[in-house]
């Protein structure tokens, strides 16, 4: 094969590989989205008054907050399902289907253990407080350390359940990046939906902000996974291993990674101490 046609050749798999990341990326930020209303219609329809009175104030928060971690799962699970069947099969043996259940199910149990109750806190602190006293940058820049957090934890856990041990760390570098990122547009739409509460009618006049910032969190961490299964894909499918200079690479990308969040602390520490000051007991 003479160098022009490889070189082709190498154009049309960059071009599948784009093609794919994107159609994984719209898959889960639609799914994500979808899953939102979805969740936002069973939460109407539940009330926790079967729990009664006499079960006392302890039982019903248990039962609200039981309550809150199936509506945020089933949220999180959907935008897997639905990005998780576009997901390009690292390791052929799963399947499409073994990777869309997976996904979901990996999605559903993190952002129900970890994303919910972050985003639950961040936004209880802006109801009682003055969100526009808050500076916009370090607003999104919380939601970005928030999403790397989580995108980290989903790459580990979807690695391992996918890839077992070969490539995990690769999966939790792409997991952290895309949802970090997706993270920015889940804090500016956050935002922006807070800001629209009005306090004569008691509801948010923009909740489509929301919708919108969760369809570009799950668009961004779903096309960094799709980009990155895709790639492993490829390179399984031409027989290369995955050699200790590319594990140097992404070691290299990993402490680069670390050096930015830490540098990015130093922007959102003063929302994290307010954060404790009105999470601290008065008596404490």
């Amino acid at each position: 094969m003479d160098k022009r046609s490889i070189h082709l050749n190498n154009v049309l798999k960059s071009a599948a590989l784009k093609s794919a990341a994107l159609k994984s990326a719209l898959a889960y930020g639609v799914g994500w989205a979808a899953g939102t209303v979805i969740s936002r219609i069973i939460f109407n329809q539940i009330s926790i008054d079967p729990v009664g009175d006499q079960a006392g104030q302890a039982a019903r928060l248990a039962a609200g907050l039981l309550m809150a971690f199936v509506i945020a799962a089933v949220s999180a699970g959907i935008g897997g399902l639905v990005g998780g069947y576009t997901l390009p099969a690292a390791r052929r043996e799963r399947g499409r289907w073994g990777y869309t259940w997976r996904s979901g199910g990996v999605m559903a149990l993190t952002f129900g253990a970890l994303m919910f109750p972050l985003i639950f806190i961040v936004s209880l602190f802006s109801f009682y407080t003055n969100t526009t006293s808050i500076p916009f940058l370090r607003f999104i820049i919380l939601f970005l350390i928030i999403g790397a957090v989580y995108g980290a934890l989903t790459g580990l856990l979807l690695g391992i359940v996918t890839l077992w041990r070969k490539g995990v760390g690769r999966v939790v570098w792409a997991g952290a990046m895309g949802f970090g990122l997706g993270g920015l547009l889940l804090g500016a739409g956050t935002r922006q939906y807070l800001l629209s509460f009005d306090g004569v009618t008691g509801r948010f006049a923009q909740p489509w902000w929301f919708l919108l910032g969760m369809f570009g969190f799950g668009a961004l961490g779903g096309g960094a996974l799709a980009a990155l299964y895709g790639r492993m894909a490829a390179e399984s499918a031409d027989d290369k291993d995955y050699t200790a200079s590319k594990r140097k690479i992404w070691l290299r990308r990993g402490l680069v990674t670390a050096a930015v969040l830490l540098l990015i602390f130093g922007l959102f520490r003063p929302i994290v101490f307010a954060l404790a000051d009105f999470l601290t007991p008065v008596s404490a």
